[in-house]
């Protein structure tokens, strides 16, 4: 059986609608002016006519990708049949029909809102903008609404309304304060009664507890004096020693120990003669200083030692005895006299002997202690053995080196803030010096209080080069933190940490020997260090 579409193609068909469409009416065309329509049915004709092209057309122009060009062609068309439709309305309601325009719709923007068209001519709406068409270059600045410039008001327009109640002097004449005071009042006087009937109530009941408590300790005083007058105690009245009286038996004491530790026993022999020879009580003065110079300068190391810390003691004696008035023990201003001392392994011994007790200075020390100290070494300075250490890096300088004291204090909120107060504990402090790589690496320790088993380091790697025959350059590589722990702990005052022990800068070596160096670095620090070699960091 032969298909719908084939039956219509058939030529019986084609030629039932050839003779069909003979019988129809010539197709009408709509009057070019709509004054020469004469019925009122056909101008509603016309007008629904016009109509659905704008409907076609208004559907057709939502289509963004037709091009500019066939947008703004399909927009005059439809403006076009818009026109034409007001005629046709127009003209109904001369013929006598209803008013469409009332019900016409408005114009909106890309937001949907409802705008005014404006129409100068007067005669109908004026152009319009449909679908896509809106969002034609130039075509939505037309739809978009300027930005509100908003006026700056002048100072007289902010001061104008600023009267006296502004400022408050106004609020007692409404009466409305007044009703809120009362009530308040009533309340703050009631908690007040309250809070001092309280109190009195609390002190009656102290007052019965005292006059219970003095009627015990009576009772408790008379059994007490019975007790005394049955046993009759015997009480001894002991005088007890005054402020000079301690201070004298205390520096005994430490000259006792001194004296029993750095000297032998034929030196206190030698001493004890002396003194009853020539009757005097103090034993710096029992040995003249070109004696003890003279005969140390043949001694062993030790012995040479054990003889510049017995100086020392006698040194702290007479200083301790002598110096209550701010002077040393010969009468002259200043610290202790390093430069009276023989030997430089004499000023040593006094160096060391000064050191002690200020944990190398690094949590702050007195200032007349830091004057005693710098005494000492400005005195090994202006003796050093080594005038261009430089030149000696490779045989005096490579190797390790610990630091015994530095002027780098860390005091107040800083020591707090890095827990050096509370719960972490400062260890040694280690300088590796690798001449042959050019290299200074810093090694700081730290142990956790009551965590033995926790321990770290801060490690500074960095590189030098040499600026003049006392002088380095020093640049920072890089620094670590280990272990994990440690790091964790230091993290959020890394920064702080690092400004504190950064050594990038320049050092000047001012004293160098086998066993001690001396430095200044740019920021006015002095840095004393004794060699360490046998000490694995």
């Amino acid at each position: 059986m032969a298909r719908n579409e084939e039956k219509a193609q058939s030529m019986l068909n084609r030629w039932v609608d050839m003779k069909n469409e003979e019988r129809r009416k010539p197709k009408e065309r709509r009057p070019y002016l709509a004054s020469e329509c004469r019925d009122l049915a056909e101008a509603h004709k016309w007008r629904s006519e016009i109509l659905r092209e704008i409907g076609v057309k208004v559907t057709e122009i939502q289509n963004e990708g037709l091009g500019e060009h066939r947008l703004r062609d399909l927009n005059d068309e439809i403006n076009k049949l818009l026109r034409e439709r007001v005629h046709w309305e127009r003209r109904i309601v001369e013929l006598g029909g209803p008013n469409y325009t009332k019900h016409a719709a408005k114009m909106t923007d890309l937001e949907g809102n409802i705008i005014d068209v404006p129409n100068p001519s007067g005669r109908g709406p004026g152009y319009r903008y449909f679908g896509a068409a809106k969002k034609l270059p130039g075509v939505r600045e037309l739809f978009e609404k300027p930005p509100e410039v908003k006026k700056r008001r002048t100072r007289y327009e902010i001061y104008k309304r600023i009267d006296a109640s502004y400022y408050g002097y106004r609020d007692d004449e409404d009466g409305i304060l007044e009703k809120l005071e009362t009530p308040a009042q009533d309340d703050m006087r009631r908690r007040a009664v309250e809070e001092l009937e309280r109190i009195k109530a609390i002190r009656s009941e102290a007052m019965k507890m005292v006059k219970s408590g003095e009627e015990e300790r009576r009772l408790e005083m008379e059994e007490e004096l019975e007790r005394s007058k049955v046993q009759q105690e015997f009480v001894a009245h002991v005088p007890l020693p005054d402020d000079k009286e301690i201070e004298r038996m205390v520096v005994e004491k430490k000259k006792k120990e001194l004296l029993s530790k750095y000297m032998s026993e034929e030196l206190m022999e030698e001493e004890q003669e002396a003194k009853e020879m020539l009757n005097v009580n103090s034993n710096f003065e029992a040995f003249p200083r070109n004696r003890l110079a003279k005969g140390t300068q043949n001694r062993p190391h030790s012995s040479r030692r054990r003889s510049a810390s017995a100086l020392v003691a006698s040194a702290s004696t007479t200083g301790a005895t002598g110096r209550a008035d701010g002077r040393n023990g010969n009468g002259r201003d200043g610290p202790s006299s390093a430069a009276e001392f023989g030997t430089i392994d004499d000023i040593k011994a006094a160096l060391y002997q000064a050191l002690t007790g200020i944990d190398r200075g690094i949590f702050g020390a007195t200032s007349s202690k830091k004057s005693e100290v710098a005494g000492f070494v400005e005195t090994l300075e202006s003796r050093n053995p080594t005038p261009y250490p430089t030149d000696h890096l490779r045989d005096k300088v490579d190797g390790c080196w610990k630091l015994v004291y530095s002027t780098i204090s860390i005091l107040g909120s800083t020591r707090t803030k890095l827990g050096l107060r509370d719960f972490i504990s400062l260890g040694d402090f280690f300088q590796i010096i690798d001449v042959a790589k050019e290299k200074a690496t810093n090694v700081i320790k730290f142990n956790l209080r009551g965590l033995q088993l926790l321990s770290g380091q801060l490690t500074i790697e960095a590189s030098y080069r040499i600026a003049s025959k006392t002088r380095v350059d020093i640049k920072l590589e890089r620094s670590n933190i280990t272990p994990d722990q440690l790091m964790k702990i230091f993290e959020k005052n890394l920064d702080l940490l690092l400004a504190i022990f950064n050594p990038q800068g320049w050092l000047e070596i001012t004293y160098l020997d086998e066993s001690m160096r001396i430095g200044r670095d740019d920021k006015g620090n002095i840095f004393v260090l004794e060699r360490n070699d046998d000490i694995e960091v």
